[in-house]
């Protein structure tokens, strides 16, 4: 009869899950384990949180550096364009215009103007003024000349388009050669344009290349 109930007692507790206590410190391992996990698993979430943090950091960085190297880089450029607007290299101007501009280039630094205008032939026949301002001969200048039928201004918004375009579309290029020009005396350079006639001629477009200097020793 006793072993009978004892084996009651015992089933109950196989039923209710009771088995033993092997089973409960079982039970207990997994739960430690499980909070162990939890625990790691939450270690993980704040070393990323703070790897992203400083990845933030880095490309604010990043993007401070850049952005300051632009700034750098427009400065010295706008510094750069205006000099350029005072020494450029290329003179642009209309013939009908009376004055000195300033034109450079490695080598050489000149004035340069419209003596005249007159036709020529069935075109038209422009005379430039070159001042050298060097204080040393400068020679062997190769004179690269742009004209066109039409003057255009980036300000004046009026037809724009159409203007540069018929600009483009007209613009002619020519070369001549000065073997020398000296300290301080204007020298003339005669240009040939046998596609236009005087009036027709808007715009004209320098630019220079010096091949050499000549200067004497001591």
């Amino acid at each position: 009869m006793m072993r009978s109930i004892c084996a009651i007692f015992a089933l109950m507790y196989i039923l209710l899950g009771l088995h033993s206590p092997v089973a409960a410190m079982s039970n207990m391992d997994q739960e430690n384990k499980i909070e162990a996990l939890k625990k790691e698993i939450a270690e993980i979430k704040t070393a990323q949180q703070q790897q992203s943090a400083m990845l933030e950091e880095v490309s604010k960085s990043q993007n401070l550096q850049k952005t300051t190297f632009e700034f750098i880089s427009n400065f010295y450029g706008k510094k750069v364009t205006s000099l350029s607007y005072f020494f450029p290299e290329k003179a642009e101007f209309s013939p009908a215009d009376k004055k000195f501009l300033m034109l450079a280039a490695s080598g050489g630094l000149i004035s340069i103007s419209c003596k005249d205008v007159k036709k020529y032939a069935s075109g038209t026949e422009i005379v430039l003024g070159l001042v050298n301002f060097y204080s040393v001969r400068i020679t062997n200048l190769k004179f690269t000349i742009e004209y066109s039928t039409e003057m255009i201004n980036a300000l004046d918004s009026d037809n724009f388009i159409e203007r540069y375009k018929k600009f483009e579309k007209d613009k002619r290029t020519i070369t001549e050669r000065v073997a020398t020009l000296v300290p301080g005396v204007e020298e003339k350079l005669r240009i040939s344009i046998p596609e236009y006639k005087p009036e027709d001629v808007k715009y004209i477009g320098v630019s220079m290349e010096v091949g050499g200097m000549s200067f004497l020793t001591k």
